[in-house]
């Protein structure tokens, strides 16, 4: 298996009796089914029904951390602070830096697997114990986020590390994108509906559940409209440059789409993957998408060339 620390995330821990029941009013997943055996991905909305942050929530004790991006955790704290003053809850930005690590890839000798008493076994399932907690992520293949709760925890993390093949960002990222999720960055915040970042199939998005900021528009767009606009996971056989964008044609209309977020193959004869947000009949167009690159000073006209077609891959949530 391959490991490496996880330093791109801010945890905001919510801690008191009504911990649970005031997250629930807030936030879009179903804070009643969050346990020590079960984490739940969700979003928080502004009134207008527009995406602030996503997290991941993990019981851990009587605490429960809500993990989130580099820079949202502050964001988060600001918008559930305002309401958080009528519960018996209190809310606080914690450090868990140098205390998680992921882990992905298959363990040919076992030699991992002899350090844990056991692993979750389905995506999004948690295990607890004394010294650290194991939140099993989606992915292709095994793919655990491991947190230290205690100096014994932290010493299982460095033997992780130690014994198991480094990896690198880019590659930790690569799994998030093959799966289709976009996390929100301090520059994405209220920029996007959860429909437009796939949330409300993607399990995001509880719609059995009651009331919470922003619910009335999220729940009205899924079951009373017909998205225009969608998440797409594409495939590329060049290499991707921030500046890059998508160029596909919907109902006989050339149009351009940004690139929320993208990884490169680690070598030259692998596959790009692309994430952005395309009109929904693209898909159906006889003319592939494109990846456009950005002019230069040499050129006053986007490069496209052969290679530059990109092909649409089925994300896991929409099979």
């Amino acid at each position: 298996m391959k490991a490496l620390p996880l330093i791109h995330n801010d945890y905001v821990q919510v801690t008191g009796t009504d911990s649970k029941k005031f997250l629930q009013g807030q936030v879009s997943c179903n804070m009643d089914l969050l346990s020590v055996d079960k984490s739940l991905s969700g979003v928080l909305c502004n009134l207008k029904g527009r995406a602030i942050a996503d997290f991941r929530a993990i019981q851990a004790g009587d605490a429960i951390w809500l993990q989130t991006e580099t820079g949202m955790g502050q964001s988060l704290i600001d918008v559930l602070a305002k309401y958080i003053v009528f519960s018996k809850a209190e809310i606080s930005l914690v450090s868990l830096a140098g205390k998680v690590i992921g882990l992905f890839g298959e363990d040919e000798n076992e030699s991992l697997a002899g350090l844990f008493g056991d692993l979750p076994m389905q995506h999004n399932s948690a295990v607890c114990r004394e010294d650290y907690i194991a939140v099993k992520l989606p992915a292709h293949q095994s793919r655990y986020q491991i947190l230290s709760l205690n100096e014994k925890g932290e010493t299982l993390l460095a033997r992780i590390l130690e014994q198991a093949k480094p990896a690198t960002v880019a590659q930790w990222e690569m799994l998030d994108i093959e799966m289709g999720i976009v996390h929100i960055l301090p520059h994405d915040s209220e920029q996007f509906t959860p429909q437009l970042l796939n949330y409300d199939i993607s399990g995001a998005i509880d719609f059995k559940k009651g009331c919470y900021t922003g619910q009335e528009i999220v729940a009205r767009m899924f079951y009373r409209s017909t998205a225009k606009k969608r998440l797409y996971l594409l495939s590329s056989s060049l290499k991707i440059d921030a500046t890059d964008t998508v160029t596909y044609s919907e109902a006989g209309v050339e149009k351009t789409a940004d690139i929320l977020r993208f990884a490169n193959a680690s070598d030259s004869s692998g596959t790009s993957l692309i994430l952005a947000i395309i009109g929904t009949q693209a898909i159906n167009s006889e003319s592939p998408p494109r990846l456009t690159h950005a002019c230069t000073a040499d050129s006053a006209t986007p490069t496209i060339n052969s290679e530059s077609f990109l092909n649409f891959l089925t994300l896991p949530y929409t099979k």
